[in-house]
């Protein structure tokens, strides 16, 4: 199987949960638990290891943060496979187009697994195998976006519209999840019902986690 390489999003200006984040000490570096507990980014640096067949990790963070994060990757005890300090935020396509460039130089056949810095995910075996699951359908040339079912409507998320099962190019391929019929961005979410009629088929976007092929993602 392909090699899966972590690509951690670590940027953000700070303005959710203001004041207790901020712009130069965003929430994915904040124990919100107990001092005892990893920060979110401390969290979702242990969250594929190399021990369980994953590449070492990939950041691209704030330079303003560059300290931050090297304190939480010396806590959490992860050498990673590269760090890139963004001058100025560009947003996340810059992002990922910089980790595909990488991957795509050094494993031209590796496969990103995007994820943002900020999410809490109690069941790390069950993320991990879905994870697995991806990465080989991703081999195959598809992007695998990953969604989380949704408690609530909100207007400052995006969901996911689904469909059936995704259709077997070939008798060998993986077959994961379903089909994606729709994005729903958060300017078009203007109106509840619209969100909860579509519940039993729709996810929230998971902030852009998913898995594809680097070169998939350079074209």
């Amino acid at each position: 199987m392909a090699t899966l390489y972590p690509v951690i999003l670590s940027g953000g200006s700070g303005t959710r949960l203001w004041p207790l984040s901020r712009a130069m000490y965003p929430k994915q570096f904040i124990r919100f638990f107990d001092d005892g507990d990893p920060s979110f980014l401390g969290a979702t640096l242990r969250r594929l290891p190399p021990s369980e067949g994953f590449a070492s990790p990939i950041l691209l963070c704030n330079n303003d943060h560059r300290f931050l994060v090297r304190e939480e990757l010396e806590r959490a005890g992860v050498k990673p496979e590269a760090i890139y300090l963004e001058p100025v935020a560009r947003n996340t396509a810059p992002a990922i187009a910089v980790a595909a460039l990488d991957v795509a130089a050094r494993d031209p056949e590796g496969i990103l697994v995007v994820m943002p810095s900020d999410h809490v995910i109690d069941d790390k075996a069950a993320f991990a195998d879905a994870v697995r699951r991806a990465g080989a359908v991703a081999a195959a040339g598809r992007l695998v976006l990953f969604g989380i079912r949704p408690s609530m409507a909100h207007t400052g998320y995006g969901y996911i519209r689904s469909g059936g099962p995704p259709e077997v190019r070939a008798r060998s391929e993986v077959t994961f999840g379903r089909r994606l019929i729709r994005l729903l961005s958060r300017s078009r979410i203007r109106r509840r019902p619209k969100v909860t009629s579509l519940r039993a088929r729709t996810s929230g976007t998971a902030a852009f986690s998913f898995c594809t092929r680097a070169r998939f993602s350079m074209s």
